[in-house]
């Protein structure tokens, strides 16, 4: 990236098995999904890798990235089987 400087400092991922609803009921009920991935540290221009860290769910549907504060994330890729 040519500006490495815009990062935020720490994440989190929540998590939920959703059927149906709205897009504006989602972005009300994801505030109060469990959590998938606690808060962890984040560095500049490097990419993380979390796996013994990610909190046995089960099946989920939909993902929350939070950022705190806030910052620049290029990507969140994300790898599972369906449901």
């Amino acid at each position: 990236a040519f500006f490495k400087g815009n990062y935020p400092d720490r994440c989190s991922i929540q998590a939920a098995y959703v059927s149906g609803g709205t897009d504006s009921s989602l972005i009300t009920q994801s505030m109060f999904w469990p959590v998938l991935l606690g808060e962890q540290k984040l560095q500049m221009d490097k990419q993380h890798y979390f796996e013994q860290e990610i909190a046995s769910l089960g099946p989920v549907t939909h993902v929350r990235l939070n950022i705190i504060p806030d910052g620049g994330v290029s990507r969140l890729r994300l790898w599972g089987e369906p449901a």
